[in-house]
């Protein structure tokens, strides 16, 4: 049976990448993406083309009250994609923040957006991952393939 991975931010850049280099190694791929499902698909079918199995989910990693729903969508994806209840990583990229000078920033801006604020580090115990691989790093490509990781 092949690994699952799940890849949070998998519609463009790093994310896609990942995914992308993980099916073409064999295995499933479970991407997130928060609002630009063009990246998404375009991403699904590069997957398609090299013979690959992957489903994309919507998750914005700013909102922890979507997480137990997200959880759910994943079990149904396992279940009905590949006949599983259990991954085995999740590469924990994507990310959130304010992009605005400094002087503009009011308070609250400010504690919604700390680094993270505690919200990606909700993510990995509301899937209950009983056992596997968390990449929360990308590494660059002379420290090592991410893929032989997982």
């Amino acid at each position: 049976m092949s690994k699952i991975v799940i890849i949070t931010g998998g519609s463009r850049g790093i994310g896609a990448s990942a995914a992308v280099h993980c099916a073409r190694r064999g295995m499933g791929v479970i991407l997130t993406y928060k609002d630009n499902p063009e990246a998404v698909e375009a991403t699904l079918r590069r997957i398609e083309a090299i013979g690959g199995k992957a489903v994309a989910l919507r998750l914005d990693v700013a909102e922890t009250n979507t997480f137990d729903a997200f959880r759910d969508a994943v079990q149904g994806s396992l279940r009905s994609v590949w006949g599983r209840t259990d991954f085995d990583a999740l590469v924990n990229n994507a990310g959130f923040g304010l992009y605005s000078p400094i002087p503009s920033v009011t308070e609250a801006e400010f504690e919604r957006d700390r680094p993270q604020a505690g919200r990606a580090e909700s993510l990995p115990p509301a899937l209950s991952a009983p056992q596997g691989s968390l990449a929360a790093v990308a590494l660059p490509r002379e420290l090592g393939d991410l893929a032989e990781l997982l």
